[in-house]
Formats: structure tokens, sequence, C-alpha cells
């Protein structure tokens, strides 16, 4: 099945509460996808689709229009070579349709919010599609009225996106590019598992020493890199933090899997992560490459005493490597700090101030830097640094990193609860639209 299908899927189990929100919807689908006539008092409607789940939204939709009255609503299926077709037509007294085109348009941008939005579900469940997230990234809309485009348009920007827009063969495309404006779309929709398969999809799916391999040649070729390393917890903040959806979702955002819990889920959802690359290794490795080629590094964060202690490790196991400078995590101007790292342009920029704050200044940052491996790293300078021990290798060969962290700390366990826990529900629910 492919990723809009999925989509379609999802939003086929949008509920159907009000009548006007079901009209908004058909008249979406039908004007998008379909083909109205009206002759001599009679309204028919053609719409065809490869999905049965449309198909199936649409009979609930004329039915909750009509109000459970008999309407004679016909449905032929064909086999093509790409799988079954359904044909869905009817035709009903105008008087009990929609009407012209024109009614159709009033209707759909009309004051309630819902049926706007109900409009839009179904203009993307009648010419709608999406590009699997593991690809480029593309959402678009297509239609051949150009009033209608430019209503939609209208309609898109009342709702605050800012759609692009071609002409291909004489079609009117309705696009999005980039991650979070489609993640956006689509929730605005009522895809609301979404942001967990568009995140899933984005992780890197390769092993652990590819991976270090491909942050070696970005340090000897100065590449500029922005390196998340999420965990459950990553991933359910998101949710609800626009600023960092938007921060994973940006095509210069590279997502490693720092915990198993990411690892597990991404496999739920069919997508092959071969093992994990924890955020203290990551930064361990690091500091070889820096101490091999002499490059600069810049920590920023932990406590004084951690992150000076720090220092004098990597000054004792890697003396090639430079220390451009390092800042504690409780200054209060932390973009100060951005600014004056920006002025030395080091290397590899290390910054421990935990989920978001961290990755939301490197990335509200990271155009004012030419080169530069960026990660946030959230309590490692702890381990690095030697203050705290990591886990045993036996529970890091059984993938038990979490259990030994909350036998340390127990108090850790109620936000284990509201990440790892809550983050595998989400993605059974995910899984199963």
């Amino acid at each position: 099945m492919s990723f809009s299908a999925e989509i379609k899927n999802e939003l086929c189990r949008e509920s159907i509460n009000k009548k006007c929100c079901a009209q908004a919807e058909i008249c979406g689908i039908l004007f998008f996808g379909g083909v109205i006539t009206e002759e001599n008092g009679v309204c028919s409607f053609r719409f065809t689709t490869e999905s049965k789940a449309v198909t199936e939204r649409c009979y609930c939709l004329f039915n909750k229009v009509t109000e459970g009255e008999f309407f004679p609503l016909r449905l032929v299926t064909s086999v093509t070579k790409r799988g079954f077709v359904y044909t869905v037509s009817m035709e009903i007294e105008s008087e009990l349709a929609f009407g012209n085109g024109t009614r159709i348009y009033r209707a759909y941008a009309g004051e309630n919010d819902c049926c706007k939005k109900a409009f839009m579900r179904g203009a993307f469940l009648g010419a709608g599609s999406v590009t699997n997230p593991m690809k480029a990234y593309h959402a678009e809309l297509v239609t051949h009225h150009k009033k209608l485009c430019e209503g939609t348009v209208n309609l898109l920007a009342e709702a605050g996106f800012v759609p692009r827009l071609v002409i291909r063969k004489s079609n009117y495309v309705i696009y999005f590019k980039s991650g979070d404006e489609i993640e956006d779309f689509l929730t605005f929709l009522g895809a609301t598992a979404s942001m967990m398969e568009f995140a899933n999809a984005r992780i890197y799916k390769d092993t652990k020493n590819n991976f270090y391999k491909i942050v070696k040649q970005n340090i000897i070729n100065n590449n500029k890199m922005f390196i998340v390393t999420a965990n459950p917890e990553t991933l359910m903040i998101a949710e609800n933090n626009i600023d960092l959806k938007k921060a994973l979702l940006d095509d210069k955002t590279m997502i490693i899997a720092d915990g198993i819990g990411v690892v597990k889920g991404a496999r739920m959802l069919k997508y092959n992560i071969p093992e994990t690359i924890p955020g203290v290794e990551l930064c361990s490795k690091l500091f070889e490459y820096c101490n091999e080629f002499k490059k600069s590094i810049f920590l920023f964060g932990a406590k004084e005493e951690i992150v000076s202690k720090l220092v004098e490790v990597i000054q004792s196991k890697y003396p090639n490597a430079i220390i451009s400078g390092y800042e504690n995590g409780y200054v209060k101007e932390k973009q100060t700090v951005f600014d004056k790292i920006a002025s030395l342009n080091p290397d590899v920029v290390l910054v421990a101030l935990g989920i978001p704050q961290q990755e939301l200044l490197i990335y509200n940052n990271l155009n004012n830097f030419n080169k530069g491996i960026f990660i946030g790293v959230g309590g490692s300078f702890d381990v690095l640094s030697g203050t705290k021990k990591r886990a045993p290798k036996i529970f890091r060969r059984m993938h038990l990193e979490w259990l030994y962290r909350i036998l340390k700390e127990p108090k850790r366990f109620k936000r284990f609860f509201n990440s790892n826990v809550k983050y595998i529900f989400k993605i059974r629910k995910a899984k199963m639209s």
C-alpha cells in the first residue's frame, strides 16, 4: 500500500458529526476528483478512485447529507493492472443536491472552520497525493479549474499555510515541499498519526560504522551537519512542540536512533533500523576525529564543574584536539554564547542543555555557520567527564540502559513512562492507521 493510500485510509476514519461538514467534504471529493453535471432539474455525480476506503466514505457522506433517506448510489468495480478501480455515480434532484459549481464553491468557502477543513479533507481524498517521507517530500492537490485552484489557495492561506502553485500539463497543482509543511497540512486534515510516520521514516537506517564514516568525511571536508540523537522522548515532545517538529522534519537535519525504543518503534512501522547509535559513543568518535585531524571543539552545557572536567579529559586523552572554548549551561544569555561560538567557527559544537532547548538553539543558529558538526547531547557530558558511570556492558548488550538509569535514579520512572511507554502506544496507533 502506498503512503498516500495509508494517509487516505486514516482520513476516511474521521467521524462525520455534522451535515454541513459532510456536504463540504463530499464537495471537495467531487470538485477535485469527480464530475458534476446538472440538466433538466437533475444532478449527476461521478467519482472514480482506486481506494475502497474513499468509496465507502462517499457512501457515508451522502448518507449523512440526505439524512438517511434512500438515494440511488451506484458502484461499478473494474480491474486494471494496478488493481481495483471503483466508480461511484448517482443522480438526484437538483433541489436535494448541492447545486452547480458556483453554489458548491460557496458551500466550502463558508464561515465555519470545520467545513473548510472538511472540504480540504475531501479535496485530498479526491485528488491529493503525498510521497513516502523516505523519499523527497512532496504533497499536492491537482485540478484543471483555475477558479477552484485560486479559491483553495486562499482557503489554505486563511488556515495559515503558504502553498506553492505550478501549472503542469494544463492542470493547476497546489503543493507543499518541506516536511514540516506537509506534516502540518496532514495534521490539519485529520491524519494525526502522520507525525510519527514522518519522523520514523527520516531516522538514519544504516549501520553505526557507516554513519561514523559519513561524520568523519564531513569533518574532513569542513561540511555542516546537524545531528539529532533521538529517543522516544524527543519524538513525543515534537508532537506538541511546533518548533522542534519543524527542526526534525527539516531536510538539513540528520536523525539517529539513540535508544532501543526508537528502533523498536520504527520496526513496528516497517522501517528497518539495524542498531542504535548512542550519543555518548558518537561524541567519543568525534573526539577521536578531532584528535586525528587537529579539529576544534566547543562545549556548551551542564554544570561548570562537569564541563570543565570534560575539557581536562579531552586535553588528556585527545591532545591534538583543539578546545575552542566552553561554557556551562546555567548562563542566562544562551544566544550570546552561540554568537560567540559563531565567531570562533569551531569544527564540532556539542550542546548539553536538554531536549528541546539544545536542538532549537542549534537549529535557530545553524545558518550563522558555514561548517561544523552540531549535536544536542543531553546528559552525555556527565558520562564523558567521568562524573557518572555509563550502564555496564551487559545492560547495553541487552538494550536495558534505560532500566539501569531508573535503578540508579528512581525519580526517572515518571519521565520514562511519559516518553517511552506513551511512545509505544502512539506507535501502535500509527501502525493501526
